[in-house]
Protein backbone atom coordinates (compact mmCIF):
# COMPACT_ATOMS: atom_id res chain seq x y z
CA UNK A 1 0.00 0.00 0.00
CA UNK A 2 1.47 3.64 -1.09
CA UNK A 3 1.70 6.53 1.45
CA UNK A 4 -1.78 8.32 -1.06
CA UNK A 5 -3.59 5.03 -0.36
CA UNK A 6 -3.16 5.99 3.51
CA UNK A 7 -3.82 9.48 3.15
CA UNK A 8 -6.97 8.35 1.51
CA UNK A 9 -8.00 6.95 4.74
CA UNK A 10 -7.88 9.35 6.96
CA UNK A 11 -10.13 11.78 4.08
CA UNK A 12 -7.38 13.58 1.92
CA UNK A 13 -7.11 13.46 -1.43
CA UNK A 14 -4.37 12.24 -3.57
CA UNK A 15 -3.20 15.63 -4.73
CA UNK A 16 -3.90 17.09 -1.18
CA UNK A 17 -1.30 14.24 -0.07
CA UNK A 18 0.97 15.69 -3.14
CA UNK A 19 1.01 19.22 -2.47
CA UNK A 20 1.51 18.80 1.92
CA UNK A 21 4.31 16.34 0.73
CA UNK A 22 5.86 18.47 -1.53
CA UNK A 23 5.69 21.30 1.08
CA UNK A 24 6.86 18.92 3.70
CA UNK A 25 10.36 18.67 1.41
CA UNK A 26 10.31 22.34 0.72
CA UNK A 27 9.79 23.24 4.11
CA UNK A 28 8.48 26.88 3.34
CA UNK A 29 7.24 27.83 0.01
CA UNK A 30 4.77 29.63 -2.14
CA UNK A 31 1.82 28.23 -4.49
CA UNK A 32 4.22 27.80 -7.58
CA UNK A 33 7.06 26.32 -5.72
CA UNK A 34 4.90 23.77 -3.99
CA UNK A 35 3.05 23.33 -7.64
CA UNK A 36 5.87 22.73 -9.56
CA UNK A 37 7.58 20.54 -6.91
CA UNK A 38 4.20 18.31 -6.01
CA UNK A 39 3.15 18.19 -9.96
CA UNK A 40 -0.35 19.99 -9.78
CA UNK A 41 -1.46 22.72 -11.87
CA UNK A 42 -0.64 26.03 -10.49
CA UNK A 43 -4.51 26.99 -10.86
CA UNK A 44 -5.36 23.95 -8.53
CA UNK A 45 -2.94 24.61 -6.51
CA UNK A 46 -4.87 27.17 -4.54
CA UNK A 47 -7.97 25.09 -3.94
CA UNK A 48 -5.61 22.49 -2.20
CA UNK A 49 -4.11 24.97 -0.11
CA UNK A 50 -7.03 26.93 1.11
CA UNK A 51 -8.53 23.07 1.65
CA UNK A 52 -5.40 22.12 3.30
CA UNK A 53 -4.82 25.10 5.65
CA UNK A 54 -8.80 24.56 6.65
CA UNK A 55 -7.74 21.19 7.96
CA UNK A 56 -4.93 23.18 9.91
CA UNK A 57 -2.02 21.40 7.77
CA UNK A 58 -0.61 24.05 6.21
CA UNK A 59 -0.43 27.34 7.74
CA UNK A 60 -0.06 30.67 5.23
CA UNK A 61 2.63 33.56 6.20
CA UNK A 62 2.05 36.82 4.45
CA UNK A 63 4.50 39.32 3.65
CA UNK A 64 3.23 42.33 1.84
CA UNK A 65 1.24 40.60 -1.06
CA UNK A 66 3.19 37.79 -1.02
CA UNK A 67 2.16 34.61 0.57
CA UNK A 68 4.27 31.63 1.87
CA UNK A 69 3.15 28.17 3.01
CA UNK A 70 4.26 25.90 6.26
CA UNK A 71 3.85 22.47 6.36
CA UNK A 72 2.20 21.70 9.96
CA UNK A 73 4.00 18.40 11.73
CA UNK A 74 2.89 15.51 10.49
CA UNK A 75 2.17 14.35 14.20
CA UNK A 76 -0.91 17.17 13.33
CA UNK A 77 -3.11 14.62 11.46
CA UNK A 78 -2.97 12.75 14.99
CA UNK A 79 -4.49 15.66 16.80
CA UNK A 80 -6.73 15.69 14.33
CA UNK A 81 -7.73 12.23 14.46
CA UNK A 82 -8.24 12.34 18.30
CA UNK A 83 -10.32 15.74 17.66
CA UNK A 84 -12.81 14.09 15.05
CA UNK A 85 -13.35 11.14 17.71
CA UNK A 86 -13.81 13.20 20.44
CA UNK A 87 -16.79 14.92 17.65
CA UNK A 88 -17.82 11.30 16.61
CA UNK A 89 -18.13 10.48 20.65
CA UNK A 90 -20.25 13.12 21.35
CA UNK A 91 -22.48 13.28 18.25
CA UNK A 92 -23.31 9.85 18.82
CA UNK A 93 -25.74 10.35 21.41
CA UNK A 94 -27.63 12.98 20.13
CA UNK A 95 -27.84 10.48 16.41
CA UNK A 96 -29.07 7.92 18.65
CA UNK A 97 -32.02 10.12 20.17
CA UNK A 98 -33.14 10.77 16.51
CA UNK A 99 -33.19 6.83 15.23
CA UNK A 100 -36.27 5.15 15.04
CA UNK A 101 -38.57 8.50 16.01
CA UNK A 102 -40.36 8.46 12.51
CA UNK A 103 -41.49 5.06 12.70
CA UNK A 104 -42.14 2.73 15.41
CA UNK A 105 -41.82 -0.34 13.43
CA UNK A 106 -39.53 -3.26 14.06
CA UNK A 107 -36.03 -3.19 12.68
CA UNK A 108 -34.89 -6.06 10.04
CA UNK A 109 -31.17 -6.02 10.27
CA UNK A 110 -29.01 -8.20 7.86
CA UNK A 111 -25.80 -9.31 8.85
CA UNK A 112 -23.37 -11.38 7.49
CA UNK A 113 -20.00 -13.34 8.01
CA UNK A 114 -18.46 -13.86 10.99
CA UNK A 115 -17.12 -10.24 12.32
CA UNK A 116 -21.28 -8.95 11.28
CA UNK A 117 -22.53 -11.99 13.47
CA UNK A 118 -19.88 -11.32 16.46
CA UNK A 119 -20.39 -7.59 16.28
CA UNK A 120 -24.10 -8.37 16.56
CA UNK A 121 -23.60 -10.67 19.72
CA UNK A 122 -21.36 -8.18 21.24
CA UNK A 123 -24.61 -5.33 20.68
CA UNK A 124 -26.71 -7.63 22.55
CA UNK A 125 -24.41 -8.82 26.02
CA UNK A 126 -24.52 -4.34 26.03
CA UNK A 127 -28.76 -3.58 24.60
CA UNK A 128 -30.65 -2.64 27.85
CA UNK A 129 -33.91 -3.35 25.33
CA UNK A 130 -35.97 -6.22 24.92
CA UNK A 131 -34.64 -7.70 21.67
CA UNK A 132 -35.91 -10.87 19.54
CA UNK A 133 -33.20 -12.02 17.66
CA UNK A 134 -32.92 -14.79 15.04
CA UNK A 135 -29.97 -16.23 13.57
CA UNK A 136 -29.96 -18.65 10.57
CA UNK A 137 -27.73 -21.75 10.93
CA UNK A 138 -28.19 -21.87 14.85
CA UNK A 139 -25.59 -24.51 15.00
CA UNK A 140 -23.25 -22.76 13.53
CA UNK A 141 -23.58 -19.30 15.33
CA UNK A 142 -23.71 -21.40 18.70
CA UNK A 143 -20.34 -22.95 17.73
CA UNK A 144 -18.71 -19.66 16.89
CA UNK A 145 -20.05 -17.80 19.80
CA UNK A 146 -18.68 -20.68 22.12
CA UNK A 147 -15.49 -20.70 20.22
CA UNK A 148 -15.17 -16.55 20.75
CA UNK A 149 -16.01 -17.13 24.66
CA UNK A 150 -13.40 -19.74 25.64
CA UNK A 151 -10.86 -16.90 23.88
Amino acid sequence: MDIYQKFEEIGLRKKSAAAYLALLRLQKANAHQIAQEAGIERTTIYNILKELTQKQLVTESRTGKRIAYLAESPTRFHHILIKQSEILKNLIPLLNTYEGKISSKPTLKYYEGKEAILRVYKETLKCKEKLFLKFCCRSKCRAFIRQFLHQ
